[in-house]
């Protein structure tokens, strides 16, 4: 009977530790599952996370309009010029030296085509001279020089770039000439890139169809353009 007993016991007690067993191996495996489950929702929310934003094709007319919004940041001082009867000229160019064989020279335009030209370099008359515009080709610089939007141009179009020429031109509105300095390349606005237009035409005429000689500056007194460095940083500067 003793025996039975002990046989029973023995028994009971391994179904016990075989329960025990069960119930812990049922614990661990939830406890794996919901750590599984657990990683693979942070795995998906980085995934979303660095999901690159989609591409957005360019709109041209949002492009235009911001390039129309662009600011060129003032680096000169263009001095202000006053209009005066007795000197009034059509219009001033000047432009200046680069590094290259760039033109460089001063002209000055008169309603009645008379060009007093000041040759420095790279250009076939060197020095003080004088020459005329033709009727045609001057009532063609009229023409150019109506179309320019004047009153929409800056003082200043300036790039961050060297070894360009710069241009500097000037036309009289109503008490003062408006003079407009060019350091600029790249997609311009529209305003200058009418008046760049205008500046290769008048440009072309000047060098390669008018004949000078030379001239005397004291029979002149034209207006002085001049442009100096501003003391204002660039962007980026420090």
């Amino acid at each position: 009977m003793n025996t039975i007993r002990t046989i029973l016991a023995i028994f009971i007690a391994g179904l016990f530790l075989v329960s025990s067993d069960l119930k812990c191996k049922k614990k661990e495996k939830e406890q794996t599952e919901t750590q599984t489950t657990q990683t693979t929702q942070t795995t998906k929310e980085k995934k979303q996370t660095q999901q690159p934003e989609p591409k957005q094709e360019p709109n041209n007319k949002q492009e235009e309009k911001k390039r129309e919004e662009v600011k060129y940041e003032p680096r000169f001082n263009v001095k202000k010029v006053p209009v005066t009867e007795g000197d009034r000229i059509l219009f001033y160019i000047e432009k200046r030296p680069c590094y290259g064989f760039c033109p460089v020279y001063k002209a000055w335009i008169y309603p009645e085509g008379k060009v007093l030209f000041e040759g420095k370099r790279n250009v076939d008359f060197e020095g003080l001279g004088v020459g005329e515009i033709t009727e045609e080709k001057l009532k063609l610089i009229h023409e150019l020089l109506k179309e320019v939007p004047w009153e929409k141009l800056q003082d200043q179009y300036v790039s961050n770039v060297t070894d360009i020429p710069a241009t500097l031109v000037a036309y009289p509105l109503e008490e003062y000439y408006k003079a407009v300095y060019i350091y600029f390349v790249g997609q311009p606005p529209e305003e200058l890139a009418i008046l760049q237009k205008a500046i290769r035409e008048v440009e072309h005429i000047l060098l390669k169809e008018v004949k000078y000689e030379p001239t005397d500056q004291g029979k002149f007194n034209p207006p002085q353009f001049k442009v100096e460095r501003a003391d204002v940083p660039r962007k980026g500067d420090k």
